[in-house]
């Protein structure tokens, strides 16, 4: 069988789960539709950019370094806290959310600096518009 005619019967054979013949559209459809009702896509008129780490790192016009909880120093060397935020219009947090740490009382301190941080506001088409991005904290600061 071709790579064409796998590709036909992939998009217009269907697939059987259980006994239930679903068409590839359908299932493309059903999913669309959900992430419109879960809020994932734009709705409201309002629009979201993305943008990414780098560039996101470079809009921080004032950034706190976390401290490192319970004076345990050597936790600190060489760990990081992965974040994702959400920047208002105003360059000020909307939300902070923790991706990935190896240790909790990491997290909680990288999120406690991160509130402070404020960004530059992001043009797009002469307006500024809210933007999320990634950020990794991998610099601590020693409370001794």
């Amino acid at each position: 069988m071709s790579y064409h005619e796998e590709w036909n019967n992939f998009w217009y054979g269907g697939v059987r789960r259980g006994g239930v013949l679903l068409e590839m559209r359908v299932i493309i459809l059903a999913i669309l539709l959900s992430s419109l009702a879960f809020g994932d896509l734009e709705q409201k008129g309002e629009s979201r950019v993305h943008v990414s780490e780098a560039v996101g790192n470079r809009l921080v016009t004032h950034r706190v370094r976390p401290i490192c909880p319970d004076n345990a120093c050597t936790r600190c060397d060489g760990a990081e806290v992965a974040l994702k935020v959400v920047i208002k219009k105003s360059g000020t947090l909307k939300q902070v959310t923790v991706v990935r740490a190896g240790d909790s009382r990491l997290a909680g301190a990288a999120l406690e600096a991160a509130r402070q941080w404020r960004y530059a506001q992001y043009m797009l088409n002469g307006s500024p518009v809210e933007y999320g991005t990634s950020t990794t904290i991998k610099s601590w600061m020693c409370a001794k």
